[in-house]
């Protein structure tokens, strides 16, 4: 198998450009993700104690004793559901409104304003549900 590294900087000035090209990127913070328990509903972040332990390499222990993969733990910490994802693409007109508004000093119209603000209420709804839908959250 033949595998290649493409460099930080390279992969970063890839999401830049990636950004200014009205292409979506979401950025996904990966600390403790291998530390907190998904599997006890434990919130992702840091603290004394957590409710499971990494074993040793590639395992991980559960408060209840369950012995999974810790890279499985890990993944389904930082998991982003394709209903989050959806909603949160629907703000991209949001930021363009706004990039707008403060670049070119472009007005919006009453219409636009109103559409704009039940656009931003649906996507508040819609994430608050999820968070309280997924037990990692």
């Amino acid at each position: 198998m033949n595998r290649s590294t493409i460099p930080y900087l390279i992969l970063v000035a890839g999401v830049i450009v990636a950004s200014t090209a009205s292409i979506t990127v979401i950025t996904h913070d990966e600390a403790y993700t291998s530390k907190c328990s998904f599997f006890d509903g434990e919130p992702v972040g840091r603290r004394v104690g957590y409710a499971g332990t990494r074993v040793h390499r590639g395992l991980f222990r559960t408060a209840s004793g369950m012995r999974v993969n810790a890279d499985i733990n890990a993944a389904y910490n930082q998991y982003l559901s394709p209903t989050l994802v959806t909603v949160a693409i629907l703000g991209e007109p949001l930021g363009s409104a706004a990039m707008a508004l403060v670049i070119f000093r472009q007005t919006l119209q009453p219409l636009q304003l109103v559409g704009g603000a039940i656009l931003l209420t649906g996507i508040i709804v819609a994430t608050l549900a999820e968070r309280r839908a997924t037990p990692s959250a």
